[in-house]
């Protein structure tokens, strides 16, 4: 199929504009809101006009009322298109009053509408004839747009190998669907041949029912004139039996209203005596003489307990308190905490006070300070001077091995001067000893150690162990080596000039450091000698030998200074103590000229009376609180009594009236019973003198009923309507018989759809998603084969432009599936590529060029892309045309 020319007269905003399409690929290049969609529209319009499909009234599709002109046109089109070599032109109005499609054959411009029929939707199936698809079939197999296929199941048909038999099964289904939809599925549908038969049906059933019923009435109407008489005699008779029973109800609803008001009076047992005698049952006489019984009880021993009250009100006289001393009601928690008070007063009193302290405390503890860091740095002066007579020493063998003269050493005190001297002649034998061993290994030895020494900054000592190295390696080149008994042995060879006055230089520098040393060590015994002399002076006034000694006297003076002041507190707290009792008795009323002794005693001893008297009291008023204990009971027994005989009151006046309701609830029964009763009679007595008069009515006025022609005109339409329902359930076996031959044809249409779909991925992908299935019985759903896992992924997983590109997969698979045997169908795209990036638009732009040679293509599009890579494609052939946009449309 080739479409050649539209155009439209009035369509959306386009007015009067006439567009000529190339066999192969157009390709229409405009912004947004250009009237590129509307374009599209049309020529789907100008194909199958504007109403939907599979509907038996007519229903226009949304775009109708959308589509309308904006500009004063008419609302139609005009296309011209090329069909098995065969041209035609089709003429469409749109506009809803006056619809009207014609078709020309060219080159003669012959009409032949004629050749078409009306669908159900008075519209002409040119397309259907020419195509065998439907105008929602022919959109989802030519526009690629994202969305799924709709009307699968019709689709199918459509997909047969035989170019002859697709549109004949598709012809028969359609030819099927309409009789079938004509006929009715259900005899209640409206509008069809089984529901009107079935309505025609059900109004002979009624007018034959009505014809028989009259022919029946007619004989019976007689025979129960006479039953109806003898009815009524016996209805009126009962009536007046009724109203007798009513006026029996009447009397007894005037005695039940006595008895329901003397129901609240009863007070006392004997009044009840009444109601037993007069008891309608047996339960009731036994609810009367139970509940009398209980009231005599409660009567009786209510009177006994106020004749009891009474005598114990005339020997119950109240006897005056005795009042005690002034204080005898005081608090139990203030009497406890006097006791506590004295109680801790003697306590203090027998304890004897500390000795106060002779010393003057603030200066013990400031001389202690002082002295504690006099004493603290002296030892650390000591450590000092003990460590630097070390070094003297070390330094001091360190020189006599190395030959050096002894410099004038400070005077040192008699005891540290022989300590010195004794550790210098261990280390000068210890060195004699050391040279007559040392050989050239040591010598080496020695060198390494010294360099050491200065690279890693070792200290004084250490570098002076170092050059006493060296100093005998340069003895040992100088050939002197020292035997056992301390001679020098002469040794070959002399030490040249360079070495004599560097070993000089050394020795110059260990004589400037021994005396460095020497006069440090000087200072810190001066120093020493000053703090300890100090320290003597201060231990000299508290007269005592040495540090030690005074700190076990200022050990002892704090003992006692801390026992003086836990006396004096002791004593503070005596006598706020002995305040406080003192207070405390002139509150309660004790004299205050006593003495504090003898006060304590009398508040002691009269308390002690105080608590005999109370204990008789308590004993007395515990027997006054146990006869009030026993009115009191006595009393609430009263009082339970009185409740229990008004509850026993209320109960029995509860049970005698709920018994009262259901007698009244019983004659209230039978009174409606009765009257209902008697309405009853009284309406059926009415019915029959009209059934009577009816009737005698009836008879002379009903004639000869048409029953024949009433059964005549049932078996007619009974006949008619039992073909009805014949033809329709022949058509549903061809229809179903039918649709499974098109469910047996998958089978042969997946594969070739799966195939077609998959070599178009594999082209727009670079062969990334080879491996595409169509599942025609799932509306075509696109699913792929992921070629890592090999896992099956449906299509709305992928991203925007992968999804444009399977739907791209699947709708040419249908193309070229329906297009097979038969003529080429078109294909449209209306910005489709708009997720394509340029790889993927250029892979697809390549692939519509080699369709182009086959199939019609219309590529709408906004972006500019699509025209810079096609335009050296289109240029210059006949087959492809890039359409110039017209401007403002109309």
């Amino acid at each position: 199929m080739i479409i050649e020319e539209l155009y439209i007269g009035g369509f959306g905003r386009w007015r009067e504009t006439a567009f000529s399409f190339a066999p192969g690929l157009n390709l229409f290049v405009a912004p947004n809101e250009a009237g590129k969609t509307t374009l599209l529209h049309a020529l789907f319009a100008a194909l199958y006009g504007m109403k939907r499909d599979y509907l038996r009234a007519t229903r226009y599709l949304d775009e109708y009322d959308r589509y309308c002109p904006w500009h004063p046109a008419p609302y139609e089109t005009v296309i011209r298109y090329q069909l098995a070599g065969q041209g035609f032109r089709l003429h469409r109005c749109h506009d809803k009053e006056r619809e009207q499609a014609r078709l020309f054959r060219e080159p003669e411009l012959t009409e032949i509408t004629h050749l078409y029929q009306e669908d159900r939707r008075k519209e002409y199936n040119f397309l259907e004839r020419h195509l065998g698809l439907t105008r929602t079939l022919f959109l989802n197999v030519t526009w690629v747009r994202r969305e799924p296929v709709q009307a699968a199941r019709q689709l199918l048909p459509s997909m047969v190998r035989d170019s002859a038999a697709d549109p004949l099964v598709h012809s028969l289904m359609a030819a099927l669907e309409q009789e079938l939809n004509s006929v009715g599925r259900k005899e209640s549908a409206a509008q069809t041949v089984l529901g009107r038969l079935t309505r025609q049906l059900e109004q002979a059933e009624r007018e034959l029912a009505r014809a028989e019923a009259d022919w029946r009435a007619v004989q019976e109407l007689s025979r129960s004139l006479a039953d109806w008489q003898v009815k009524r005699n016996m209805l009126e008779a009962e009536r007046k039996r009724i109203e007798a029973d009513l006026e029996r109800l009447s009397r007894a609803e005037a005695d039940w209203q006595t008895d329901w008001q003397r129901s609240f009076a009863v007070t006392a047992a004997a009044e009840l005596a009444a109601w037993a005698e007069s008891a309608a049952t047996e339960a009731e006489r036994e609810l009367h003489r139970q509940t009398a019984e209980e009231l005599r009880q409660m009567e009786q021993e209510m009177a006994e307990l106020r004749e009891w009250s009474a005598e114990e009100s005339k020997d119950g006289q109240s006897e005056t308190a005795e009042h005690y001393l002034s204080f005898a009601g005081i608090a139990e928690a203030a009497w406890q905490q006097w006791l506590q008070d004295w109680y801790a007063l003697s306590v203090y009193e027998k304890r004897q006070p500390g000795s106060a302290p002779l010393v003057d405390v603030n200066k013990l503890q400031a001389d202690f300070r002082v002295g504690q860091e006099w004493a603290k740095e002296a030892e650390r002066l000591q450590r000092e001077c003990e460590r630097l007579a070390a070094q003297i020493a070390e330094t001091e063998r360190t020189r006599q091995a190395a030959g050096v003269p002894s410099l004038a050493p400070a005077p040192l005190p008699e005891q540290e001067r022989r300590t010195l001297a004794s550790r210098t002649q261990r280390a000068a034998v210890n060195g004699k000893r050391r040279a007559a061993r040392s050989t050239w290994g040591w010598y080496a030895a020695a060198v390494l150690a010294a360099g050491l020494g200065v690279w890693f900054g070792w200290s004084g000592q250490e570098i002076a162990a170092a050059l006493l190295a060296v100093l005998a390696a340069a003895a040992v080149w100088a050939g002197q080596y020292v035997g056992r008994d301390g001679r020098r042995a002469p040794v070959a060879g002399a030490p040249t000039a360079a070495q004599a006055a560097e070993l000089l230089q050394v020795a110059n520098r260990l004589q400037a450091r021994l005396a460095e040393l020497q006069g440090e060590l000087a200072a810190k015994q001066e120093e020493r000698d000053k703090l300890q002399a100090a320290l003597g002076k201060l231990l000299a006034e508290w007269d005592v030998p040495n540090w030690e000694a005074f700190l076990a006297m200022r050990e002892k003076w704090l003992i006692q200074i801390h026992a003086h002041q836990a006396g004096e507190k002791e004593a503070r707290e005596r006598e706020r103590l002995r305040m406080r009792l003192e207070k405390q008795m002139l509150e309660w009323g004790v004299p205050p000229h006593l003495p504090f002794e003898e006060a304590a005693a009398l508040v002691l001893r009269e308390h002690a009376e105080w608590e005999q008297r109370s204990r008789a009291e308590q004993e007395r008023l515990r027997a006054a609180l146990d006869r009030q204990k026993e009115r009191a009971r006595a009393a609430q027994r009263l009082e339970q009594l009185e409740r229990q005989r008004a509850e026993l009151l209320e109960k029995w006046g509860s049970a005698v009236r709920e018994m009262l309701l259901r007698r009244k609830q019983e004659l209230e029964q039978k009174r409606q019973q009765a009257e209902a009763a008697r309405a009853q009679r009284e309406e059926a007595i009415a019915a029959l003198r009209e059934q009577i008069a009816h009737a005698r009515g009836e008879i002379g006025q009903r004639g000869e009923v048409a029953w024949a022609k009433a059964k005549s005109f049932y078996d007619d339409v009974k006949e008619k309507w039992e073909d009805a329902r014949l033809r329709r359930d022949a058509l549903c076996l061809a229809q179903t018989a039918l649709q499974e031959a098109v469910e047996e044809w998958r089978s042969d249409i997946a594969p070739r759809l799966s195939q077609t779909a998959s070599s178009v991925s594999r082209r727009l992908t670079k062969g990334r998603y080879e491996d595409v299935r169509v599942d025609p019985l799932q509306n075509f759903a696109v699913r792929v084969v992921e070629p890592q896992r090999r896992d099956i992924i449906e299509h709305d997983r992928f991203s925007s432009g992968t999804q444009d590109q399977l739907y791209f997969a699947q709708r040419i698979a249908l193309l070229k599936t329906v297009s097979a045997g038969r003529e080429p169908l078109p294909i449209f795209l209306d910005d489709h590529f708009l997720h394509y990036d340029q790889e993927r638009l250029a892979a697809a732009l390549d692939y519509l060029i080699e369709l182009a040679e086959v199939h019609q293509v219309f590529l709408f599009s906004c972006h500019w892309r699509e025209h810079d890579y096609l335009k050296p494609v289109i240029s210059g052939t006949n087959r492809h045309k890039l359409h110039e946009w017209p401007g403002e449309a109309g």
